[in-house]
């Protein structure tokens, strides 16, 4: 009985189409972004979250968070990939499979069309920006999909569903506006309709699950706001104009789609789509305010605290666009026309495609060549150099810190421009900016260092390189080693370094 119960079980599975259906795009999608991830090499952002997470302590991760715009929510989960020796090579295999989760709990556990599924799941972010790209970001997916899982039985699940908002809120500060108008849009209107049915028990646990999401805000803002902070304060401090601002805005809308069109077709497009999303909110007013508040906010305040790209913002968007389109294909309301709904469908839907198109050339880049020549510059310098020696850098700070990760022996690492040693960038007010710094001082800093240990490694960026006509008259340099330029796409990382050997004074 039990061989035919299995065998019956086995051919309802073969069956189920739908089943079949999800198991191969399922594994399409695992399969595409770590062939992807495995020739992504991690940069300077990646390396400094890595860093921070191998170099500090868990009271210390607390501490720094102030100057990384993010909470520690992300250097926690790295923490025991690093006690374990997990690769520095492969950390982004480590977002891929946190993406990889977000993609199952989409195509296994929420009850949406096909294509709604199937857009999202290949769109930009998806498919490279939070699968390859090793940061905080890439928790951003994982905890939206789970929101809109829990949401298909709001009461069983509403304070799981604050606890996974306090979460995703401690992802990023990109994060606030669209956690506070979720949280506000979600449990208010629960609260309006308990009251209307007398249900005293689910009024108390909506107001729970909002004091739950506003413990997760107050967590997060501890950890990055500090009265000496320069990431907050200076920010504030410095006002764009309004031309500025606007410019911002409109790269913000050129890279969540139409990248590759010129810029004038590409704000006409988006301008029609935006026309079409103004009709779609006349009739879905809960999704039009939790879209329309979340964009400006993303759009325009954030752009003004906290740093954060323009590629960043538009990645975010198209995933609230996702939630967005759940939301609306869920509304049952009989008063909404079907050529709305579609209407709706179709703009989430062009903005996905737009978005995968964007993405090609990117992707390209990526498996053809390195995202950066940090690993094969420390990958000369390993082969060369014995353990001892100090690599002196003059380069921007944070560029720098993408070599660290890839020294396999016994270096210490010196910025030359604020004369200490370092492994991660210490975003604090006593960093100074490389251009401004005065060439006789880094000359000094360095004959200091070589004073200290005649075992000196120079490496310096090629918009940097005007150290070397400098200095030469004083020291003798041997050029050993030149890097190339690389990756000329959306992004546009395009290092140069450039490695001396410091014979004598």
């Amino acid at each position: 009985m039990k061989k035919i119960s299995i065998i019956k079980n086995i051919k309802e599975y073969i069956n189920n189409k739908e089943l079949i259906f999800n198991i191969i795009i399922f594994l399409i999608y695992v399969i595409v972004t770590s062939y992807i991830g495995i020739h992504h090499e991690n940069w300077s952002d990646e390396a400094q979250s890595w860093l921070i997470s191998r170099d500090l302590s868990i009271i210390d991760i607390f501490k720094e968070m102030k100057y990384e715009q993010h909470s520690m929510l992300w250097n926690l989960i790295l923490i025991p990939f690093i006690k374990l020796g997990f690769p520095y090579e492969y950390f982004s295999m480590i977002s891929c499979f946190i993406v990889d989760i977000s993609v199952y709990i989409i195509l296994f556990k929420i009850k949406t069309r096909k294509i709604i599924k199937l857009f999202i799941i290949f769109s930009e972010p998806y498919i490279y920006f939070y699968s390859s790209i090793a940061r905080c970001y890439c928790l951003i997916p994982l905890f939206i999909s789970i929101l809109i899982m829990l949401e298909q039985n709001k009461e069983k699940n509403i304070y799981l569903h604050a606890i996974i908002l306090a979460f995703l809120v401690n992802t990023h500060a990109i994060m606030i506006p669209i956690v506070v108008i979720i949280a506000l849009v979600k449990y208010v209107n629960n609260i309006r309709e308990y009251k209307i049915k007398n249900d005293n028990k689910n009024i108390r646990k909506s107001v729970i699950s909002l004091c739950i999401v506003g413990l997760g805000i107050i967590m997060f803002l501890i950890q990055i706001i500090n009265i000496k902070s320069s990431i907050v304060l200076d920010h504030i401090k410095h006002v764009q104009d309004v031309k500025v601002m606007m410019y911002r805005v409109l790269s913000t809308l050129k890279n969540i789609c139409f990248y590759i069109l010129p810029d004038v077709v590409s704000v006409i497009l988006f301008l029609i789509l935006g026309i079409l999303t103004i009709v779609v909110s006349k009739y879905y007013k809960r999704q039009a305010i939790i879209f329309w508040i979340s964009f400006f906010c993303i759009s325009i305040v954030n752009c003004k605290i906290f740093l954060h790209s323009n590629i960043q913002r538009s990645q975010i968007i198209i995933i609230l666009l996702f939630y967005i389109a759940v939301d609306i294909y869920r509304n049952k309301k009989e008063n909404v026309p079907k050529y709305i709904k579609r209407i709706a469908i179709s703009i989430y839907i062009v903005i996905c495609t737009s978005s995968i198109i964007d993405t090609l050339p990117i992707i390209k880049c990526e498996i053809k060549e390195n995202y950066s020549s940090a690993k094969e510059t420390m990958e000369y310098i390993n082969s060369n150099y014995g353990d001892g020696y100090t690599i002196c850098c003059f380069s921007n700070y944070f560029n720098s810190t993408a070599l660290i990760p890839y020294a396999n022996k016994e270096y210490k690492f010196y910025d030359l421009v604020n004369e200490r040693e370092w492994t991660y960038y210490h975003w604090d007010k006593t960093a100074k900016e490389y251009r401004d710094t005065k060439m006789e001082n880094v000359e000094l800093a360095l004959i200091n260092r070589i004073k200290n240990n005649k075992k000196v490694v120079l490496v310096v960026s090629e918009e940097m390189n005007y150290l070397v006509n400098f200095i030469e008259a004083d020291m003798k340099l041997e050029l050993k080693y030149v890097s190339r330029k690389i990756f000329e796409a959306k992004i546009n990382v395009n290092e140069e370094y450039y490695v001396y050997d410091i014979n004598d004074i």
